[in-house]
């Protein structure tokens, strides 16, 4: 079996199962967890996955169709077990996929893949060929594990009363562990029985949930949810309500900047209730479901993001040459709290600043520089959101802000640029020299009209654009510009319009640019440069 998708509306236990399987399944080289919390391109998502299989970088001059006769070959060598989790992110509300490059992947893996076996979970079925694939519309547990489920949750009562009970929420796992939280009223100290639950104003309340919401149970889930919030004393819904802004797994130090006496034993309650998830390592997180309602519930989260923001900014670590990228994730959470609390101006600036005071190695350890020599492409994808996000909130009421605007614009055509997505960034680049213009933000100029140059097909035109912004770099005297033009783009253009001979004078110019400015790396680059040229590949 070639593919195997996992279909059920949310709560059902789609993403639990798949994990199940993943942990229990043999036989695999390698198991690969993807999950689509977020559309993303096939480009990246492709090149990604094959990365994380030992496959190495793609050329980048790689078309999604050439991506995908790779992958289908990579992925046919060994038995791999890759998890494509909530597919649903990637299709339209009429379950057609919003890149269309995914369904012609799957329509040639289903074709001629082998070997390795593709698992999705999805709350809709894309259209795909039935033959060497198999779906699962998952349904509600059955009545002997729904049984199952209360014993285990400490419920106790008669076969025939927990067997209604479980019936009554239909066998539906989260609704059912909601509801078990429900009946677990925290103001009490006796334990819940599930006999006088369904005999008394709890089993009537219950049974009109289920009836006001018949078919649709995440109605029901929410006015359970409900109902067990408002069981809960006000200082443990308001940190549960604070807890919902983490997009991460989160320990008992980041609940404690939401509450400062908040105990391993309090999150456990949370737990116990279902209100939170269990990690391993004493980590919590959100069911997606409970977390969106969380959200939408809240009356104000901005201390909450406020209270965020400070444990994540306390927890940054200076990204230097050698640092896990991993040190990425508290950058990228601080970004979103920032913007959360309206604050983009530090948003952005959160990105570019140097987080190593050292003149030479501080020029690489911004976020930005960062992410550009080591993010991944789902980090670059992740931040290209960040950037569009900007765009689309910030209001700049100053020619300063309108400014850094610009500089959103064109960071985010550098990344739209890496992710293929020519034509977005191209449009992101004229954005932003429309309004460097406007604000008289020459080297901001210099910089969008390089990014246009980048991307034109005809070398003669591009070397045109990148002559435009040199002759401004030099009216501004900013001679690393000028130094990095000259080689990442003047050379490049050379070569390929076969005039050598500029080549080498740029190459010498770009050389002396870089002793000027004691930047050996100018030098080094331009060393490296010159015997490729001097000794091309046969």
């Amino acid at each position: 079996m070639r593919l195997v998708g996992l279909r059920a509306a949310g709560g059902y236990g789609k993403s639990a199962l798949g994990a199940k399987l993943c942990e229990t399944q043999t036989g695999f080289d390698q198991v690969l967890w993807v999950a689509f919390n977020q559309t993303q391109p096939f480009g990246v998502w492709s090149r990604e996955v094959l990365r994380l299989l030992g496959a190495g970088d793609l050329e980048a001059t790689l078309s999604n169709d050439q991506v995908t006769t790779f992958a289908l070959n990579y992925l046919s060598q060994k038995r791999y077990l890759v998890v494509m989790d909530n597919l649903e992110s990637l299709l339209h509300p009429d379950i057609t996929w919003q890149d269309p490059a995914y369904e012609a992947f799957l329509l040639r893996w289903l074709e001629w893949g082998r070997q390795t076996v593709l698992l999705l979970t999805s709350r809709e079925k894309p259209a795909l060929p039935a033959e060497r694939s198999r779906w699962r519309d998952l349904g509600g547990l059955t009545t002997a594990a729904g049984v199952a489920l209360l014993k285990q949750r400490g419920i106790s009562g008669s076969e025939a009363d927990l067997a209604q009970f479980v019936e009554l929420a239909d066998g539906h796992p989260l609704l059912l562990n909601l509801t078990v939280g429900w009946l677990k009223n925290p103001r009490q100290n006796s334990a819940p029985k599930v006999k006088y639950a369904l005999g008394a104003d709890d089993l009537v309340r219950l049974g009109q949930i289920v009836g006001l919401h018949r078919g649709d149970k995440e109605a029901s889930v929410a006015t359970v949810l409900q109902e067990t919030l408002a069981r809960l004393a006000a200082p443990l819904q308001t940190l549960w309500y604070g807890l919902s802004v983490y997009n991460r797994a989160f320990d008992v130090a980041a609940a404690q900047a939401m509450a400062a006496t908040t105990t391993v034993d309090v999150l456990y309650g949370l737990v116990d209730r279902s209100l939170l998830q269990e990690l391993p390592q004493q980590q919590f997180e959100f069911l997606p479901l409970v977390q969106r309602f969380a959200r939408q519930w809240a009356t104000d989260l901005a201390p909450a993001h406020q209270a965020a923001a400070t444990y994540y900014q306390e927890r940054l670590v200076p990204l230097a040459v050698g640092t896990p990228p991993a040190a990425l994730g508290d950058y990228f959470e601080l970004f979103y709290h920032a913007c959360e609390l309206g604050e983009y101006a530090a948003a952005w600036r959160l990105m570019q600043q140097r987080t190593v005071a050292d003149e030479q190695v501080g020029r690489y350890s911004s976020p930005e520089m960062f992410l550009q020599f080591q993010g991944s492409g789902a980090d670059r994808l992740l931040q290209s959101d960040f950037y569009g996000r900007l765009v689309t909130e910030w209001q700049p009421q100053t020619a300063y802000e309108r400014n850094l605007v610009a500089n959103t614009l064109k960071a985010q055509g550098d990344v739209l640029q890496f992710l293929k997505q020519s034509r977005e960034a191209l449009a992101n680049y004229e954005q932003a020299l429309t309004i460097y213009r406007e604000v008289g933000d020459r080297l901001g100029e210099a910089n969008a009209v390089q990014g246009v140059g980048s991307l034109q097909d005809d070398p003669q035109q591009a070397m045109g654009y990148f002559l435009q912004a040199q002759e401004i770099f030099g009216a501004i005297g900013d001679r690393y510009s000028q130094g990095r033009n000259l080689l990442m783009f003047i050379v490049q253009a050379q070569v390929q319009l076969n005039d050598l001979t500029r080549a080498h004078q740029s190459l010498d110019e770009a050389t002396a640019i870089g002793q000027e400015i004691g930047f050996e790396l100018f030098c080094q680059y331009a060393d490296q440069v010159r015997a490729q040229l001097n000794d091309p590949p046969q």
